[in-house]
C-alpha cells in the first residue's frame, strides 16, 4: 500500500513558505485512509499551514492525539470545526476526561487508547502502542507495516525512543523498525546524555531515524552524523512517500 506523510507542524524549516513552530502534526494518507497525527502549538500557525498546504481536514478519517501536551493540541478547535465525523484516538489519561467529555458531546467518537490496538481497518495494518509508559505523562504512538518493515511515528517520545521500539518489536515480532519519524525529546540533554541517548537508538535495531520537533539542533546533528545516508531530514512541509 502506498504511504504518504505531511508534515504540517515543525519547529524546523524545510518549505519557506509554512510557517515554523515548536509542536508537531502530520497528516498520513495510505491509499485513501487519511489520520491526522496531533495538532501542533499555534492554532493560527496549525491553519495557515493547513491552508498553504491545500489540505482538507474534512476529509480526516481519524485523528490521532499523542498526548495533551499544548504543543500536540493546539489546532483541536480548528480541526474541530471542520470535522465532525472522525473518530479521535488519544491515550488514557483522566486529567482529560472532561475534554473527552466535550468533544462527544459535539457529536465525535473519542475511543481512549490503553492497549495496543489497531487504527482502522487491519487490512491498513495501522495500530496504537498503546500507552508505553504514564511516566512523564501517557502518551501513545502510531505504528504501521510497510515493505521494508514497520515504522514509527511519535509526538514526544516521552516513554524513550527505544522503550517504544522494543514495544514495536514485542507486538510484530520484528527484531528492527524500519523508520521512526518524530520528536525523540533529547533537546534537554547534555552532550555525555545525548550519545548515552543515541547509542540506545542505534542498539534498538532502528534503521532510519527522521528525528524532528523536541530531538533537538545537537542530537540531530549527532544522528545525522552516525546515520548518513539513514538520517531523514524532516520539517515543516516535507513530504514522505513509501509503500
Amino acid at each position: 500500500m502506498k504511504k504518504k506523510l505531511t508534515v504540517i507542524v515543525d519547529n524546523n524549516p524545510f518549505d519557506e513558505k509554512l510557517k515554523t513552530d515548536w509542536g508537531f502534526s502530520a497528516l498520513l494518507e495510505v491509499e485513501d485512509l487519511k489520520i491526522l497525527f496531533d495538532l501542533g502549538n499555534e492554532s493560527k500557525i496549525f491553519a495557515n499551514n493547513v491552508e498553504k498546504l491545500g489540505l482538507d481536514l474534512s476529509e480526516v478519517d481519524y485523528l490521532f492525539i499523542s498526548h495533551y501536551d499544548s504543543d500536540h493540541i493546539g489546532g483541536l478547535n480548528y480541526f474541530l470545526e471542520k470535522n465532525r465525523k472522525a473518530t479521535i484516538f488519544v491515550p488514557y489519561n483522566p486529567d482529560y476526561f472532561d475534554l473527552n467529555d466535550k468533544i462527544r458531546k459535539m457529536g465525535l467518537n473519542v475511543e481512549v487508547v490503553t492497549n495496543p490496538i489497531p487504527i482502522g481497518p487491519r487490512i491498513y495494518k495501522i495500530f496504537s502502542t498503546g500507552v508505553v509508559s504514564s511516566f512523564p505523562r501517557p502518551e501513545h504512538s502510531l505504528f504501521l507495516f510497510g515493505k521494508d518493515g514497520y515504522s514509527i511515528i511519535a509526538g514526544c517520545s516521552h516513554p524513550k525512543v527505544w522503550n517504544i521500539a522494543k514495544r514495536v518489536e514485542e507486538l510484530t515480532g520484528f527484531d528492527y523498525i524500519d523508520m521512526y519519524i518524530g520528536g525523540y525529546h533529547f533537546y534537554k540533554m547534555n552532550d555525555d546524555e545525548i550519545k548515552e541517548a543515541v547509542r540506545n537508538v542505534i542498539k534498538s535495531g532502528i534503521r532510519r531515524v527522521g528525528a524532528c520537533h523536541c530531538t533537538g539542533d545537537k542530537a540531530r546533528s549527532v544522528l545525522r552524523d552516525l546515520y548518513g545516508k539513514s538520517f531523514i531530514e524532516i520539517g515543516v512541509g516535507k513530504v514522505l512517500e513509501w509503500s
